[in-house]
C-alpha cells in the first residue's frame, strides 16, 4: 500500500485536528499526553527502516503533540484562579479588578407590548484580588461582568472594586440551544459577574488617557476612541453598523437590523472575516499603485498597513485566520511565487491551532474555512472548464454589444456563478446542521452586493477612519458618502427580507451524514495538496458529494414511509413556564402554550431551532391555556419566525382585558393566521390516527370561576390507545369541576396542573389520573418537589428544570428521554 507524504501541511492539519479533538473526549492528563508524544516518537526513529510502521509512529506522534498542546491550553490554568469560586447556582463576592475593554451599552429585549425596555452594560475585567472583612486574597482570571444603566464612563485600564454575583452559567436545558458557558471558555472567560446597581462599583484608580500598563490596554483604548469618534462624525442610524463593519463590534446594532441579516442569510457581511479582509487589503493595494516605488516597497507598506489595521479591531478566529492567510500571500508575493490558496488556507490554519487550539471550535472559523476551501476548490474546476471549453467570442461579433456582454461574462463568471455554486456545495450541509437553515438567494446576491455596497463601504469607511483624526466638520463632510452606502446597504438588505424563500428551513442532518460528507468533501485537499490541476480525485469526490446529498434530501421521505408512524411529545425547557411541542404522525404539530416568567427572544429562538430541528417549520394551532403571561409571552416575537396557522383560546381568557395579548392576537391576523375560541366538548382533527378533546373549561359562563387559573384549557390527546394529559395552571374549583365532570382512565403522560405546585396537585388528582409519567414544567428540581411522590407514587416524574423531556408513542412501544448536560440521555422505556 502507498501511503501519501506524511510531510505535507495537510497531513499536519488533519492530525493536529485529531489531537484537538481526541482531547475533548479522552480523561488524559498533561503527563500522559507527554508520555505517549514521547514514546510514538521514540519509535518512529526506531522504525524507519519499515516505512508504514514510521509513517504510523509518526502521526500518532503528531496526533498526540497536539493533544499535548491543547490540553495544556485547556486546563493548565493557576493555583489561585477565579474558577474555584465560580460554580452553577453563584455566590456574592467582593473584588478587585482592572477593565478591559470598553463599556457596551445594550438594551433588553421585551416580549409584551408595552413593557419597558432597560438598558444594561457589559465589559470584562481582570481580577487580582478576593476580598472579605478580614482580609483579602489574590486570584487570577477573567470576567464578564453585567450591570445596569449606561457605564460609558469607565475606561479600560480603570482599577475597580465591585460587589456581585459571581457564577458560571449552566449547561443548556435544550437541545440546539445557546451555550453561554461554551462561548465563555471559548473566548477565555471563567464566568461572570451580574451587578445589580451601580453603586456597587467602584473605581479606585482611574488611568489616565495617556498612561498604559500594557499594550493591550494600549490597543483597547484605541479602539474605544474609534469608536467614540465615529458616533460623533456619523448620524445615530448608520453609526452601529459603520462600528461593526469596520470594528467587529455588532453590541449595538439593533435587533431588527440583525433580524434582517439573519433572514437573509447575509449575516456573514457584517462579520469581519476572510471576505472583508481581502477587499480592505485589495482597496490599500489599489491605494498604493498611485504612488511610485519598487514593488517590494509597495508590499512592506501593504504588510504595515494591515497589521495596523489587525490592531484595530477585535481579532476573533476567522480575522487571525484572514490575517495569516494575507500575510502568506505577501510573503509568496516577495518571493516571486504564488502559492495555491488552499495551501495558504492550510498553513494559516495550522498557525491559528498552534496560538489557540480552541479556535477549532469556533463557528465563525469553521465557515470562513469551508468558504476558502470551496473557493480554491471552484478555482480548480474553473481552470478545468477553460482548458475544456471553447472560445466565448466569436470573431465576428468583436464590435457589437454582445461582444461586451460576453466579455463581461467571461471575466466575472467565477465571481458570479463558481464560487457561490462552490460556497453552496460545501457550506450548505454545516448551515443546516449548525442554524437548520441555509440561504441560496444569498450566495447569488453576496456577489452583487459585495461588489455594489460592500466595497464601496468598505473603501469609504477606510476613508472616514483616517479622515477622524481631522476636526468634526470636515471628517462629517467627508464621510457623507460613506452615510450614503451604508443607507443603501441597510436598505437593500431589509428589502431582500421580503422575497419569497429566501432562507430554506430543513430538519438536521444526522451526525454520520455530515461526517461521511466532510471526508469526502476534504479528500482532494489531504490526498492531492500538492496538485495544482483539477485531477480525477476532484471529479470523483464532487460525485461522491452530489450523491450523497441526494440520498441525504432523499432519507427524510424514505423514513416517513418505511419507519412506524409515531406522535412525538416534546416539553421545552423554558422554567416557570410551559411550552409542550406536540407532533402528530402525519407531521403536523401544534404547540400548548408559548411562555416563560423569565422569557426573554433567546428563549423564543431555542424554541424555533427546537421546532426546526423537529422538522416541524409551520404550526397547526398554538393552544393558550389561559391568560397568564408565563404561558404566551413567547408567542408574539414567534409567530415572526414560524407561520402559525391558528390561536385557540378558551372565552373564559377574555374575562379580563389583556392590553399585551390582544396586540399578539392582531398580529396573528396580520400574518394571516387565525383566533378561534374552543371548549369542552370539541375535537381538533388535525390527523386522522390521533383525537384530540377539550376537557374544560365549559361553554356556560354561569360555571366559569373567578380565578383564571381555574378556567385554564385542558386537553386530552389520544394515540394508538395511550393518552396525554395537559392541564394548564388549572386549580381549585375549576380542578373540582374537572374531575366531578370527566371520568378518566389512566393517562400515560400528564403535565402536572401549575408547574407542579403543591396546591393545584392534591392527592385527588394523582388518584383521578393515576398517570405512568409526570411531569412539571417547572424552573424547580423534582427533589424540591418531594410532595409529589405521595401524589403520583406510581409515576416517573420529571421536571423540565432539569432539561427539555421528549416522549414517542408508537402503536407497540413509548419510550422516554430527557435532555441533561448538553446531551439526551438514555432512553427509556415506559410500560
Amino acid at each position: 500500500m502507498v501511503m501519501p507524504q506524511i510531510t505535507s501541511a495537510a497531513w499536519l492539519l488533519l492530525m493536529m485536528v485529531c489531537g484537538v479533538l481526541l482531547e475533548k473526549i479522552t480523561p488524559l492528563t498533561s503527563f500522559s499526553w507527554f508520555s505517549c508524544s514521547a514514546i510514538f516518537l521514540c519509535l518512529w526513529h526506531l522504525t524507519k527502516r519499515s516505512p508504514v510502521i514510521s509513517q504510523l509512529t509518526l502521526l500518532l506522534s503528531l496526533i498526540t503533540a497536539s493533544g499535548l498542546i491543547a490540553h495544556s491550553r485547556a486546563h493548565t490554568t493557576p493555583s489561585n484562579s477565579i474558577r474555584s469560586y465560580v460554580h452553577d447556582q453563584g455566590q456574592i463576592v467582593h473584588l478587585e479588578g482592572v477593565i478591559e475593554s470598553p463599556p457596551t451599552l445594550k438594551i433588553r429585549q421585551t416580549l409584551l407590548p408595552g413593557q419597558s425596555q432597560e438598558s444594561y452594560s457589559t465589559f470584562t475585567v481582570r481580577t487580582s484580588r478576593l476580598l472579605s472583612q478580614t482580609q483579602s486574597e489574590s486570584i487570577s482570571g477573567r470576567l464578564i461582568v453585567t450591570i445596569d444603566g449606561d457605564q460609558s464612563l469607565l475606561s479600560p485600564g480603570d482599577r475597580v472594586r465591585v460587589w456581585g454575583l459571581l457564577r458560571q452559567p449552566a449547561a443548556p436545558l435544550n437541545p440546539h440551544e445557546f451555550d453561554y458557558a461554551y462561548w465563555l471558555d471559548l473566548h477565555h472567560l471563567d464566568g461572570t459577574l451580574r451587578v445589580d446597581h451601580p453603586d456597587a462599583l467602584t473605581v479606585i484608580q482611574s488611568t489616565p488617557s495617556t498612561q498604559f500598563s500594557s499594550l493591550w490596554e494600549l490597543r483597547q483604548s484605541m479602539q474605544l476612541a474609534l469608536r467614540t469618534r465615529l458616533q460623533q462624525i456619523l448620524p445615530s442610524d448608520v453609526s452601529a453598523l459603520a462600528i461593526a463593519l469596520l470594528l467587529g463590534n455588532r453590541d449595538q446594532l439593533s435587533p431588527d437590523l440583525i433580524d434582517a441579516f439573519k433572514n437573509t442569510g447575509l449575516i456573514h457581511l457584517i462579520s469581519i472575516s476572510g471576505l472583508h479582509l481581502a477587499m480592505i487589503i485589495g482597496l490599500f493595494a489599489f491605494l498604493l499603485r498611485a504612488f511610485p516605488m519598487h514593488n517590494l516597497l509597495r508590499l512592506a507598506c501593504l504588510l504595515i498597513l494591515i497589521l495596523g489595521y489587525l490592531t484595530l479591531i477585535e481579532l476573533r478566529p476567522p480575522v487571525m485566520r484572514a490575517g495569516f492567510l494575507a500575510l502568506g500571500w505577501i510573503s509568496g508575493s516577495v518571493l516571486f511565487r504564488r502559492p495555491p490558496l488552499d495551501h495558504l488556507l492550510i498553513i494559516s490554519t495550522i498557525i491559528l491551532l498552534l496560538i489557540d487550539p480552541a479556535s477549532l471550535e469556533d463557528v465563525g472559523a469553521q465557515l470562513s474555512f469551508l468558504s476558502l476551501y470551496a473557493i480554491s476548490l471552484a478555482e480548480r474546476v474553473y481552470q478545468f472548464h477553460l482548458l475544456q471549453r471553447p472560445p466565448l467570442i466569436p470573431t465576428t461579433l468583436i464590435n457589437s454589444w454582445q461582444h461586451l456582454v460576453q466579455t463581461f461574462w467571461e471575466k466575472q463568471q467565477f465571481a458570479i456563478l463558481w464560487i457561490p455554486a462552490s460556497i453552496l456545495l460545501i457550506t450548505s450541509p454545516y448551515l443546516i446542521a449548525i442554524f437548520g437553515r441555509f440561504s441560496v438567494v444569498s450566495l447569488l446576491l453576496t456577489w452583487p452586493i459585495s461588489l455594489l455596497l460592500l466595497t464601496p463601504v468598505l473603501f469609504f469607511g477606510i476613508v472616514t477612519l483616517v479622515s477622524s483624526l481631522l476636526p468634526l466638520l470636515i471628517s462629517s463632510w467627508l464621510a457623507m458618502p460613506f452615510v450614503l452606502f451604508l443607507r443603501l446597504f441597510s436598505a437593500s438588505v431589509s428589502l431582500l427580507e421580503y422575497l419569497p424563500a429566501t432562507v430554506n428551513q430543513l430538519p438536521d442532518p444526522t451526525l454520520s451524514w455530515i461526517v461521511i460528507y466532510y471526508i469526502i468533501a476534504f479528500c482532494p485537499l489531504i490526498l492531492h495538496s500538492n496538485h495544482r490541476r483539477f485531477t480525477a480525485m476532484h471529479r470523483t469526490c464532487l460525485t461522491l458529494m452530489l450523491a450523497w446529498i441526494t440520498l441525504g434530501l432523499s432519507w427524510p421521505l424514505w423514513q416517513y414511509h418505511l419507519l412506524p408512524h409515531s406522535l412525538t411529545i416534546r416539553c421545552h425547557a423554558v422554567g416557570h413556564g410551559n411550552a409542550t411541542i406536540v407532533q402528530f404522525p402525519n407531521r403536523q404539530a401544534i404547540l400548548v402554550d408559548a411562555g416563560s416568567f423569565y422569557g426573554s427572544p433567546y428563549s423564543v429562538v431555542s424554541l424555533q431551532r427546537n421546532l426546526h430541528a423537529m422538522g416541524i417549520h409551520r404550526l397547526a394551532a398554538v393552544i393558550i391555556s389561559h391568560t397568564d403571561s408565563d404561558h404566551y409571552n413567547l408567542l408574539g416575537h414567534l409567530s415572526r419566525l414560524i407561520p402559525i396557522d391558528q390561536v385557540l383560546l378558551s372565552p373564559a381568557s377574555f374575562r379580563e382585558e389583556s392590553t399585551s395579548l390582544n396586540s399578539i392576537c392582531e398580529q396573528i391576523i396580520q400574518n394571516k393566521g387565525k383566533i378561534r375560541f374552543i371548549q369542552q366538548g370539541d375535537t381538533l382533527h388535525l390527523d386522522d390516527r390521533a383525537q384530540i378533546e377539550i376537557l374544560h373549561p365549559h361553554a356556560d359562563p354561569q360555571t366559569w370561576s373567578q380565578h383564571d387559573n381555574a378556567n385554564s384549557i385542558v386537553l386530552r390527546i389520544s394515540f394508538a390507545q395511550k393518552s396525554l394529559l395537559l392541564t394548564g395552571d388549572i386549580e381549585r374549583d375549576g380542578l373540582d369541576a374537572l374531575m366531578k365532570s370527566t371520568t378518566l382512565a389512566p393517562q400515560d403522560v400528564l403535565l402536572m396542573p401549575h408547574h407542579g405546585a403543591q396546591g393545584s396537585n392534591p392527592p385527588s388528582m394523582g388518584k383521578w389520573t393515576n398517570p405512568k409519567v409526570a411531569i412539571a414544567s417547572s424552573s424547580q428540581r423534582m427533589d424540591n418537589m418531594t410532595y409529589l411522590s405521595t401524589v403520583y407514587p406510581s409515576a416517573r416524574r420529571r421536571s423540565t428544570a432539569e432539561g427539555a423531556i421528549e416522549i414517542v408513542w408508537t402503536k407497540h412501544n413509548q419510550t422516554l428521554k430527557q435532555y441533561q448536560q448538553g446531551a439526551w440521555g438514555n432512553t427509556e422505556a415506559i410500560d
